[in-house]
C-alpha cells in the first residue's frame, strides 16, 4: 500500500511538473513575438533541440521504448503531420491574440475528441452532450461578446483546436497499441523534421535570431518540450493516462495566470466566465473519456 501511494504521488508530481513546464512555453514565445522575433524559427528550433535531447535521454533511461514496429511508422508519421499543423496554427495565432485566449482554445480540444468519437459511431450519453453544450457556450463567451479580438487570430486558434483534438482522437484510434513513451519520442522527432521542411520552404535561407531568441529556444526546447514530455510520459506510466488527463486542464490555468501576471493580459468578466466553462467542461469530458470507453 505504501509503495502504491508513493508511486501515485510520484506520478502526480510528474504530471503537475509537466503541465507547469508546458504552461510556460506560450509566455516565453509571446515575449519573443513582442520583441519582433518570428515565431516559426522559435517553434522549429524548439522541436529540433527537443528531439536531440529526447533520444539520448531515453537511450540512457530505457532504450526499449526507442524500438517501434515497422507497421507503426506510417501511422506515427501521419499523426505527426496533424500534431505539427496544430502547433503551427497555435504559434501563428499568438501574434494576433493573447497567450491566455490562445491557450483557453486548447482546452476546447477534449470536446473535439468527444465530437469525433460520436461521428466515429460511439454512443453518446445525455450528460456528454450537456458538457459539449457548455463548451460551445464557453467558447462563445470567450471570443464573441467583446468584439476586440482579432478575427485571423481566432480562426487560427480554432484551427489549432480542431487539429489538436483530431490528433488526440487519431492517437486513441490508430496508435493505442503503441506505448505512450514511444509515441512521444517519434512524434516529437517527426514534428521536428516536418517543421524543418516547412522552415526551408517558407524562408529558403537562415533567419537570424537575436541572443534573447536563442534563450527562448533553449528554454522551450529543453524544459517546456524535452523535459516536460519526459515528465508527462513518466506520469502516464506511473498513474495511467486517465488520471494524467485529469491534470491537463491545469496547464491552461497556469498559462492564463502567467499571462496575466507577466504579460499584462486582461480578460473581461464574460471571457473569464467562458474560460471557466471551457475548463470545467474539459475536466468533466476528460474524466468521462478516461472512466468509460462507451458510451462517451
Amino acid at each position: 500500500m505504501a509503495f502504491n501511494l508513493r508511486a501515485k504521488f510520484k506520478g502526480r508530481a510528474f504530471a503537475f511538473g509537466a503541465v507547469f513546464l508546458m504552461s510556460l512555453a506560450p509566455i516565453f514565445i509571446k515575449v519573443g513575438i513582442n520583441q519582433s522575433i518570428d515565431p516559426i524559427p522559435l517553434l522549429t528550433l524548439r522541436f529540433l533541440l527537443a528531439a536531440q535531447v529526447l533520444w539520448p535521454l531515453f537511450f540512457l533511461v530505457d532504450r526499449r521504448v526507442l524500438h517501434v514496429q515497422r507497421q507503426h511508422l506510417l501511422p506515427l508519421f501521419l499523426g505527426s503531420v496533424i500534431f505539427a499543423a496544430s502547433y503551427l496554427l497555435y504559434y501563428l495565432a499568438l501574434p494576433f491574440i493573447g497567450a491566455s485566449i490562445d491557450h483557453m482554445l486548447v482546452a476546447v480540444s477534449p470536446a473535439v475528441v468527444l465530437l469525433l468519437l460520436f461521428i466515429d459511431g460511439k454512443r453518446t450519453s445525455t450528460s456528454s452532450l450537456t458538457r459539449l453544450a457548455f463548451v460551445l457556450l464557453g467558447l462563445f463567451l470567450l471570443v464573441a461578446p467583446s468584439g476586440s479580438l482579432h478575427v485571423v487570430g481566432i480562426l487560427l486558434g480554432l484551427g489549432m483546436t480542431l487539429t489538436y483534438g483530431a490528433f488526440l482522437f487519431y492517437v486513441e484510434k490508430y496508435l493505442a497499441d503503441v506505448p505512450s513513451v514511444t509515441v512521444t519520442i517519434y512524434v516529437d522527432t517527426f514534428v521536428a523534421v516536418l517543421l524543418g521542411i516547412f522552415y526551408l520552404f517558407r524562408y529558403q535561407a537562415w533567419v537570424p535570431i537575436p541572443p534573447n531568441g536563442w534563450g527562448i529556444i533553449l528554454f522551450t526546447g529543453l524544459f517546456t518540450t524535452a523535459f516536460a514530455h519526459f515528465f508527462y510520459v513518466s506520469s502516464v506510466k506511473a498513474i495511467g493516462s486517465g488520471e494524467t488527463a485529469l491534470i491537463n486542464p491545469f496547464e491552461t490555468v497556469f498559462t492564463v495566470t502567467w499571462a496575466v501576471l507577466f504579460l499584462g493580459e486582461s480578460l473581461t468578466a464574460m471571457q473569464w466566465l467562458g474560460g471557466g466553462l471551457i475548463l470545467l467542461s474539459a475536466f468533466l469530458i476528460g474524466r468521462k473519456l478516461a472512466a468509460t470507453p462507451t458510451p462517451v
